[in-house]
């Protein structure tokens, strides 16, 4: 199957896919539009986007998809959307109900569309969702962070005083008192990893992709983003990545190929405490050139 096709009855030869191909690998004569290395095509879809007679034809995408865009007034003015961004906060306080599947696809929907390098839509999810799923995890991930604790432990024992007093050691330590912490919470019965989330949602991607951390975090922020629209709280869970990446274990429970690695990792519910105010930041520190 050909990665691209050109439907030569609809092509008016104005020459706008030959502008917008980051590949170039259109060429416009006087009477005629040929391909001249399809096989470069990424499948970003811009030319089909921007063809106006939509000639077009990308056969491994969906058609249904390029929708026509949206007028002004369905897009969220910047007032909107700042306040959509100031809105959301890491959310710890989950009420003890289940997150609808259709919500949790909207949010990997959320994530599909977010920009992505090169369009390698390189990156995978896996989506846990039942309480005993969630509860295998959270007891795994616990006991993957009491295994590294100890680790750190004996390293720390041995480590010169000049690295145990350094940004390093004390970096270590602090998380020595957090996993130490958290194993006692957990069996104490409260969940200071997961927070009693109804829902996580895992990215992991091939090891073989390089810098995968721009994607992660534009896909991320989608995720988080379309779960406040939905009514959602969500939090990053930095200490679950740690965990699997540590564990075996871990990462068998979650489905995760042996040749990826897991990126980022969000925990989501019905939040059970509601907030007053916007989020406040530091002053932004920006150097106008």
């Amino acid at each position: 199957m050909n990665t691209i096709h050109i439907n030569s009855d609809k092509c008016i030869l104005c020459g706008t896919c030959e502008e917008v191909c980051v590949r170039r690998i259109f060429s416009l004569a006087e009477n005629a539009l040929t391909l001249t290395e399809p096989e470069s095509c990424i499948l970003c879809g811009h030319c089909k986007a921007a063809c106006p007679e939509d000639a077009i034809e990308i056969p491994a995408l969906d058609p249904s998809e390029f929708l026509p865009v949206p007028q002004k007034d369905e897009i969220p003015s910047p007032a909107m959307l700042m306040n959509l961004f100031r809105v959301r906060r890491s959310t710890r306080i989950y009420k003890d109900m289940p997150v609808e599947r259709e919500k949790l696809e909207q949010i990997i929907q959320a994530a599909r569309f977010a920009p992505t390098g090169g369009n390698l839509q390189a990156l995978r999810y896996v989506v846990v969702h039942t309480p005993d799923k969630m509860k295998a995890v959270r007891g795994l991930t616990i006991k993957a962070l009491t295994q590294y604790g100890k680790t750190l432990e004996k390293a720390m024992e041995k480590a010169p005083e000049d690295q145990k007093a350094s940004m390093t050691g004390n970096r270590m330590m602090n998380y020595l008192q957090m996993f130490k912490r958290a194993e006692a919470d957990y069996e104490k019965g409260m969940d200071r990893i997961l927070w009693d989330a109804p829902a996580l949602i895992v990215t992991h991607v091939s090891n073989l992709v390089e810098n995968p951390g721009v994607d992660v975090g534009l896909a991320g922020m989608q995720m988080a983003l379309m779960a406040e629209s939905l009514g959602l709280g969500s939090c990053f869970i930095g200490l679950l990545i740690m965990a699997a990446t540590y564990s075996r274990e871990l990462r068998s429970e979650l489905m995760i190929p042996e040749n990826h690695k897991t990126v980022t990792s969000l925990v989501c519910g019905y939040p059970d405490i509601t907030y007053q105010t916007l989020v406040g930041r530091n002053k932004e520190k920006v150097r106008w050139l």
